[in-house]
């Protein structure tokens, strides 16, 4: 199937080369993802709240659902 001038195994440093590299970015990762976490938290209670008031009263608003229109908000902030 290989001939003996083909390294079959010339793949396998390149590999794990990568496979390090990539657990040492994950750990990163991480930790990045857990700190922005921990620094929104408070945001996101806030947008869950927003959200739950949104989903109850949409019915008798509709506007209210404008919140999750982010087009339009990215539209508005680049006019200003």
């Amino acid at each position: 199937m290989y001939g003996p001038d083909i390294d079959f195994y010339a793949p396998v440093p390149s590999l794990l080369k990568r496979w390090k590299r990539l657990e040492r970015e994950m750990d990163l990762s991480a930790d990045v993802f857990e700190s922005l976490s921990k620094q929104l938290k408070k945001n996101t209670k806030l947008w869950l709240k927003a959200e739950r008031h949104a989903q109850l009263n949409r019915h008798t608003d509709s506007s209210i659902m404008d919140m999750y229109d982010t087009s339009t908000v990215k539209r508005e902030k680049q006019i200003h």
